[in-house]
């Protein structure tokens, strides 16, 4: 998986290189399985880890801030593969080992294949693996370790899916079937079979009088709860793209 997707990081996109390493076929490393990784004692050893200073602070931010490193690292080379390689990976939660990094995050994704090659259009479906293969087992295991609304943290994982499909939606070797169907799955209230969609829209963009719009998520990842911390730039919260004073 590396190999394929490493290629189509260069020019404008070379800044995102790193995201074709976090998907590997296989390893020499010994991977631990998903539903594991999360079992509430590796839980609590990944996030002394991860940020020692806040390991008594609110529990449910520091889940959703940890969260945040592990969905990127997943959902952003994910969705490159099905944008720019038209592949449909096997991600099934209990299918894809990972590897720790020392900070207590997923370093890379053991994956068992390279999957499908799905060239045809399929709208919102298309995603249904991710959603339901592997982010609904994920958000369950992470609610029962702390009392978290399963809502943040599917919030953190579409502001990761937003931002790859913007971005990949650029790249020359985009698909352009695959880019509608992810499009699709970012504009649409349900999923193909009536449930609610939880990526429906999870930012947006408003035109504050400046260059850019500002892109404003449109759920608080509650990261301010943190000892220290303050609204994000992007945070709902906010009146106004500016730091607060």
């Amino acid at each position: 998986m590396q190999a394929e997707l490493a290629i189509l990081f260069a020019g404008e996109f070379a800044p995102f290189a790193s995201f074709a390493d976090t998907l590997v076929i296989d390893s020499s490393r010994s991977a631990m399985p998903g539903r594991d990784y999360v079992s509430f004692a590796n839980m609590n050893d990944h996030l002394i880890r991860f940020a020692p200073q806040w390991w008594h602070a609110d529990r449910r931010a520091l889940v959703s801030e940890w969260s945040r490193y592990y969905l990127m690292r997943l959902v952003v080379p994910v969705v490159a593969a099905q944008m720019l390689l038209e592949r449909a990976l096997p991600i099934g939660f209990d299918d894809v080992g990972i590897i720790d990094s020392e900070d207590g995050t997923p370093r890379q994704f053991v994956l068992r294949g390279l999957g499908e090659c799905r060239p045809e259009e399929m709208g919102a479906a298309r995603f249904l693996p991710l959603i339901d293969g592997y982010l609904a087992p994920l958000f369950d295991a992470l609610c029962m370790y702390a009392p978290l609304s399963s809502r943040v943290l599917w919030s953190n994982a579409g502001n990761g899916l937003e931002w790859a499909v913007t971005t990949w939606a650029r790249h020359p070797q985009v698909s352009p079937v695959a880019l509608h169907d992810a499009q699709t799955l970012l504009k649409t209230e349900t999923l193909p079979d009536g449930r609610k969609n939880p990526f429906y829209q999870p930012v947006r963009y408003i035109d504050v009088g400046e260059t850019e719009p500002w892109r404003q998520r449109r759920l608080c990842c509650i990261r301010y709860c943190l000892p220290g911390e303050e609204l994000c730039s992007n945070c709902p919260c906010r009146k106004a793209p500016h730091p607060l004073s």
